[in-house]
């Protein structure tokens, strides 16, 4: 019970930590969920595919949408490629997506 409350403490921090005001704090967030595959936070994660001024923060967050492997995460990480500007985040993006069509393909 106390171990679980624990967990539960942590993951809200990692969610707080992807509004940081630091690059760094965020991105290092979006990949330690990624890597955990915490799924509740991908809507979280979805939001920072469009952050207006980080683009290691959009590739962060592609990335661990990857990992994540929601299916939630197809149509707006879809979307992200088609918006973004810089050439080394749509890669990443690019990377992504087939990956999540896997997943898609293999629930229906």
């Amino acid at each position: 019970m106390l171990l679980g409350l624990l967990w539960q403490e942590a993951f809200q921090a990692l969610l707080a930590a992807l509004g940081d005001g630091s690059e760094v704090v965020r991105t290092e967030a979006a990949a330690v969920l990624g890597n955990l595959a915490y799924r509740p936070a991908v809507p979280h994660l979805v939001e920072l595919l469009s952050h207006p001024t980080s683009r290691e923060t959009r590739k962060a967050a592609a990335l661990s949408l990857m990992k994540i492997r929601s299916d939630d995460a197809l149509a707006p990480l879809q979307a992200a490629w088609e918006k973004e500007l810089e050439e080394n985040v749509k890669q990443i993006i690019k990377l992504a997506i087939p990956q999540l069509e896997r997943v898609v393909v293999n629930l229906e």
